[in-house]
């Protein structure tokens, strides 16, 4: 009976995210710390597109190791759609 428990659970060594959201408070600056953490993170694959909520009026950099693939604003809100470079 364990086996089968066993053959349920999700190799978590396969598992990547299709998308990751980034909602951190807006004047926090986490967005850059944030961003490295998950550079070399396993559950990030080349496919994976990270949006990061934040402020229209702020800005963060977002390293050589990520590409801008689409910004939105709504209202005081912008979205950055990204993914590995």
């Amino acid at each position: 009976e364990n086996s089968n428990k066993e053959s349920k659970v999700i190799s978590y060594k396969e598992f990547i995210f299709d998308f990751v959201y980034i909602d951190p408070p807006y004047q926090s600056n986490y967005y850059e710390s944030v961003l490295d953490l998950l550079r070399d993170n396993k559950f990030i694959g080349q496919k994976t597109t990270i949006i990061c909520e934040h402020s229209k009026y702020s800005d963060f950099k977002i390293g050589n190791y990520m590409k801008l693939n689409d910004e939105r604003v709504y209202g005081q809100t912008k979205l950055k759609f990204l993914v590995k470079v």
